[in-house]
């Protein structure tokens, strides 16, 4: 699935600092390399290891990091853990030759705000860092099916929200602000901001960020790209437009 990020391309003012962890010397230097050339992106950490990536960590600041699974004295899995733990702001996109959906499912829940495979094209790791640095994730076709297959098997917390309410969390997790969300329903901004409220306190979120990652997780939405949020408001926007006319009329007869 490709998912083509309005936000890389909107965003290149804004300079993402970025580490890169990975205990293969030749694939470190690739990664580095391409993605130095990249407009908005500044390459800040390379690391071999999780170790070597806290040590320099302590002289540099990062939003985003690139990190393997495997490596030696601290994998990835220890690392992102430690991060969680000690940077809780850092970004963690998990880059690994492993695509079982059980270990993508266990560390998007451990934290992981991405998950890319090491056969991904250097277009969808660009695009996965601006994702997570301006959306808070990375959707991608491994995520999906990991969270179609794992994230709906438990489902008592769907049950905590309402019709609306529901469709509200569907427009935050699309990336939609308060007045978009309102123009959509249709309400008023102030409504919508409640509703919002309300839903981060059924979910015990604190943030956006949060609340679309918990969302993921437990079923309640699935990762569309750009392309599909905006074929969906173009057809409500054609929806509203009739329903409008409709009204006209009956009130002209």
């Amino acid at each position: 699935m490709k998912n083509k990020s309005l936000t890389r391309h909107s965003n290149k003012d804004h300079l993402i600092r970025l580490a890169i962890v990975e205990d293969h010397p030749v694939v470190l230097a690739g990664l580095s390399s391409h993605l130095k050339k990249e407009a908005g992106i500044k390459v800040v950490i390379e690391a071999k290891d999780g170790i070597e990536l806290f040590k320099k960590l302590e002289d540099n600041e990062i939003d985003v990091v690139l990190l393997d699974l495997e490596m030696p004295l601290m994998n990835g899995y220890q690392a992102m853990n430690k991060l969680n733990r000690e940077y809780s702001k850092i970004g963690v996109i998990i880059f690994s030759i492993y695509e079982e959906e059980e270990i993508v499912f266990e560390l998007l829940s451990q934290g992981a705000k991405g998950y890319l495979s090491k056969s991904a094209s250097f277009d969808e790791i660009i695009d996965a860092v601006f994702n997570v640095k301006f959306k808070g994730f990375h959707s991608s076709e491994i995520i999906s099916n990991a969270i179609q297959k794992l994230g709906t098997q438990d489902k008592k917390e769907k049950l905590l929200l309402d019709k609306r309410e529901k469709k509200v969390l569907e427009l935050i997790c699309d990336g939609l602000l308060s007045n978009e969300i309102a123009d959509r329903i249709p309400c008023s901004k102030k409504l919508v901001d409640l509703i919002r409220s309300r839903i981060m306190k059924k979910l015990e979120v604190t943030n956006i960020a949060s609340l679309v990652r918990k969302s993921i997780l437990n079923g309640f939405y699935i990762p569309k790209t750009d392309e599909q949020i905006m074929s969906e408001k173009q057809r409500e926007d054609v929806e509203r437009e009739i329903r409008r006319k409709n009204r006209l009329s009956r009130n002209d007869n």
